[in-house]
């Protein structure tokens, strides 16, 4: 796995929070549904699983589960199964005899989509309102009979109005196909999104622009004989250009999307280089092609979530049979989260944690939801909630020598000056410091990238591109 030295990784978390030592990160778990167990109830042990957030991760929603051994038992039961929406003012029921799981939020935290009570646990959308507006039944779409609606995130757009969904099929479908995946539109209805190749006998949706136009994921060949997986691709797909593989430049490679991008350029995967081997974490844009982002031949990496813009990535890795979260910066590289959130200002205080999954990554990359457990790590889950400061750097002007002249290249000589100890340039001149993106460090090369790139019109940034 590609882990950044921990010195590094520490200066470098060090310096994108360095201009902002006023604002506190915030860590908080969200506890569980509020459940009273019977008076006779022997043992309680309560997951509640996030599924969805809003894009600024202030609605989260999810279901819980009472697994409840009562006395005289002798062995738990499955007690409720509920749909929960939660802010920050704690958990509420939705949809109480509509929904018993709820399985994505739109973006902006108004629409909730979930599996409606009746009907077969057949997707349906939530108003505002807490009424359902929008039933999606199992058909026959282009020649694939669908079954029933698969578990797990169902990707939901900024309003709510597009969704992707995953489902079984009835049967044997065309070619051997056992499940498919869906695009609902309040424009075009329920359409298939198409397999990346005709022998795929499994489909997967995985991922969804915050538009609802772009879909992600991957089509693989399973020998249902043998239980091995012969090929996978990844694939995007848009009403307008159908279903397109993002190939991968090793042939033979096993290539599973598993997310996009909310701008839907950005999409994660999990390339395998043969069957049965671990899976590393890589990343595909259109400008960039592939680029890694962890793994190693004992580590298995699966990018699943990222803010809108692809920079900070989330997902789960697991080493020696446990499973852990991570995060990845361009900056940073792949760092477990408990790592990155203590170098980040989190204190848990010698609290035993647990923390597994990445549920969601805010646009901005700054508030990301999960899942773990504490205390007795495996005895309860929960979701957890973690805000980091503002990281974006505020840069200085580029008329280092305050002469009024812009994009003189006077100036760069003047901070290559100061910034070895000279003088001015001119010498009658007063110049700026040579803190250019102002994180505290001086004499760092850092500035002089960032003075240079916004010199060309670039970003500010901490330390050029």
């Amino acid at each position: 796995m590609q882990f950044k030295p921990l010195s590094l990784a520490l200066a470098a978390a060090m310096a994108m929070t360095a201009g902002t030592a006023n604002a506190q990160p915030t860590f908080e778990w969200l506890g569980v549904f509020p459940y009273s167990p019977p008076a006779n109830a022997v043992s309680v042990r309560q997951f509640t699983s996030a599924h969805s957030a809003s894009n600024d991760a202030s609605v989260i929603v999810g279901d819980e589960i009472e697994l409840v051994r009562l006395e005289g038992q002798t062995s738990p039961q499955f007690t409720s199964r509920i749909a929960w929406r939660r802010t920050d003012t704690g958990y509420v029921r939705v949809g109480a005899g509509l929904l018993n799981a709820a399985r994505g939020i739109s973006g902006d935290g108004t629409r909730t989509w979930g599996q409606r009570v009746s009907g077969g646990n057949n997707p349906a959308r939530l108003t505002p309102g807490g009424t359902l507006d929008v039933l999606v039944n199992p058909t026959n779409l282009s020649g694939v009979g669908l079954g029933s609606a698969l578990s797990g995130d169902w990707p939901v757009s900024q309003s709510g109005d597009h969704a992707l969904l995953n489902w079984s099929v009835v049967g044997s479908g065309p070619g051997g196909l056992a499940n498919t995946a869906t695009h609902w539109s309040a424009s075009n209805g329920h359409v298939l999104v198409p397999r990346a190749f005709p022998s795929a006998t499994i489909h997967a949706g995985t991922g969804l622009s915050s538009d609802g136009l772009t879909v992600a994921g991957y089509s693989a060949r399973l020998n249902f004989d043998t239980g091995i997986v012969e090929e996978a691709k990844a694939y995007r797909w848009t009403a307008a250009t159908g279903t397109q593989i993002i190939e991968f430049p090793v042939e033979g490679t096993l290539v599973y999307g598993q997310g996009l991008s909310g701008n839907g350029q950005v999409l994660l995967a999990q390339v395998l280089p043969q069957f049965g081997q671990p899976g590393e974490g890589w990343l595909w844009s259109q400008a960039s092609g592939w680029q890694p982002i962890g793994g190693a031949p004992t580590v298995e990496v699966q990018p699943t979530k990222a803010n809108f813009d692809g920079t900070v990535v989330g997902g789960t890795y697991i080493i020696n049979g446990q499973v852990f979260g991570f995060v990845w910066r361009p900056d940073l590289e792949l760092l477990p989260i408990e790592t990155y959130l203590r170098q980040n200002g989190i204190d848990f205080s010698g609290e035993t944690v647990s923390l597994y999954d990445i549920v969601s990554i805010s646009s901005d990359g700054r508030t990301i939801i999960g899942m773990g457990s504490r205390g007795n790590p495996g005895l309860n889950t929960e979701p957890w909630r973690v805000t980091l400061p503002d990281t974006q750097p505020t840069c200085s002007d580029i008329d280092f020598n305050n002469d009024g002249s812009l994009f003189d290249p006077t100036d760069i000589d003047a901070f290559l000056s100061i910034f070895s100890e000279g003088p001015c340039v001119p010498k009658t001149a007063t110049c700026n410091d040579i803190d250019f993106n102002n994180d505290t460090s001086v004499f760092d090369p850092c500035d002089i990238d960032s003075f240079l790139l916004v010199f060309s019109e670039g970003p500010c940034t901490l330390c050029g591109v």
